[in-house]
């Protein structure tokens, strides 16, 4: 089960690479701007992990719940500490003097980030002190969400026209890529949610622990990838 649970991370990591990847030239072809992508749809696709786990261990009849808690909370903790970490000491060993987090974000932009930490900081904070799952409390947390993205999509700018040329060719290849990438994303995670609650019973941790530890990061890798692989680029 183990080995089990590293081969699931590892193609978890591969296909939600090949998702993200393809669904940004999707974006690309048909038109959208760099910025709107980079808000919404690559903070969507790296998220895509987390959204699976999570759902289909809510799905587990309730006996893996611990593992989607423990997964989603962990993950922040990750993005916000191991991730943005990494990528703040990067930056700062490439320029000289000390770097501008935040180069091209307006004050718009800026505004709409507020808000997202205030969400993301309060709504935790909340359901631990709510404690139970109910469907007006999921409603509450989608609107929130549709909300924000409204707000998001408002202020960015999207090209009247789209890419013309040999990458429109590929526009279905690109498609079908991104398709299948997220088809392989939901079977790894119900193998990573299986396994990791078969070895937190095993092991006798609690199963939020396991999804707060192995799983919160295994899901983060995107998020780590693409992070870097920015900061590289400047």
């Amino acid at each position: 089960n183990v080995l089990l649970l590293i081969i699931s991370l590892v193609i978890l990591d591969k296909a939600s690479h090949v998702t993200i990847t393809n669904a940004v030239r999707v974006s690309s072809v048909t038109g959208f701007g760099k910025t709107t992508i980079g808000f919404i749809l690559v903070g969507f696709s790296t998220s895509l992990p987390e959204l699976c786990v999570s759902v289909i261990a809510a799905l587990s009849y309730g006996q893996a719940i611990g593992v989607a808690i423990g997964n989603v909370l962990g993950s922040n903790i990750v993005n916000v500490c191991l991730i943005v970490g990494i990528a703040i000491i990067l930056m700062a060993i490439r320029s000289k003097k000390t770097a501008n987090m935040f180069p091209h974000i307006t004050k718009e932009d800026m505004g709409s980030l507020y808000f997202g930490l205030f969400v993301a900081s309060i709504i935790p904070l909340s359901l631990v002190y709510i404690a139970y799952a109910s469907q007006i409390v999921g409603i509450i947390l989608l609107v929130i969400f549709i909300v924000y993205m409204y707000q998001l999509s408002r202020i960015k700018t999207v090209r009247e026209e789209g890419s013309l040329g040999e990458e429109k060719r590929k526009l279905s290849r690109y498609g079908s890529f991104a398709f299948l990438g997220a088809m392989v994303v939901v079977l790894s995670s119900y193998f990573i949610v299986d396994t990791a609650s078969f070895i937190a019973t095993i092991l006798g941790v609690p199963r939020v622990v396991i999804g707060a530890t192995i799983v919160a990061f295994g899901t983060s890798i995107p998020e780590l990838a693409t992070s870097l692989n920015a900061v590289k680029h400047g």
